[in-house]
């Protein structure tokens, strides 16, 4: 192995082991010492505390800023949104097929929390710091690694699946992930998913 290639081996190990450590770093603090705290206001402020520490410490990594912005064509833009809109329809059908054959399989659906600033954290907070890490820094980094996109973005797509809690938010989040990751590379502009990442969740929570 080249001393180049190891050193985007290493890289990337380092980065999933950020990713690991800072959840279970953020858990052991949600619930150990700010277990007084409402689940609303846990979310709130430890969500967005968790992306930040894996964008730093990705860059820091890395030595790359979690960002491209290559000009994309109106055809291009609309071609991205019908294209995760599909997305959408089939990660949300394969939930709804498995929850018709296993009732325990609780599928989720629109939610309202009690908290009237908590619905921020999904809609605008968690698109931006979501794909400035998960495209911007660790697709890019898997593309590194396994010299092509095919790979990285189902890879990309399951750590993207695996930072979200219950399992069908798993498996439609994975399948989402994987379309963002298409996206991304396509496109090579994080706006672009960034935008599409908002819309999605904008038509979810409301």
């Amino acid at each position: 192995m080249e001393l180049t290639q190891m050193k985007t081996w290493i890289q990337l190990l380092l980065i999933v082991l950020l990713f690991f450590l800072g959840s279970h770093l953020i858990s052991f603090l949600s619930n150990e010492v700010f277990y007084t705290w409402s689940d609303a206001t846990q979310e709130f402020v430890f969500y967005p505390l968790k992306l930040i520490l894996l964008i730093v410490g990705g860059v820091l990594i890395t030595k790359r800023k979690p960002f491209e912005f290559q000009k994309v064509t109106l055809k291009m833009f609309v071609g991205c949104i019908l294209l995760l809109f599909l997305t959408w329809v089939v990660a949300n059908g394969i939930n709804i097929t498995i929850d018709k054959f296993y009732p325990v399989f609780i599928n989720f659906s629109k939610s309202k929390s009690s908290s009237e600033f908590i619905w921020m954290v999904p809609v605008f907070i968690a698109p931006l710091l979501e794909e400035l890490f998960f495209r911007g820094i660790l697709f890019r980094q898997l593309e590194r690694v396994f010299n092509g996109p095919v790979i990285a973005i189902v890879l990309g797509g399951l750590f993207f699946g695996l930072v979200h809690s219950s399992l069908p938010q798993m498996i439609f989040n994975t399948i989402l992930g994987i379309g963002y990751c298409y996206v991304y590379w396509k496109t090579r502009n994080i706006g672009v998913t960034i935008f599409v990442h908002f819309l999605q969740n904008v038509f979810f929570h409301f």
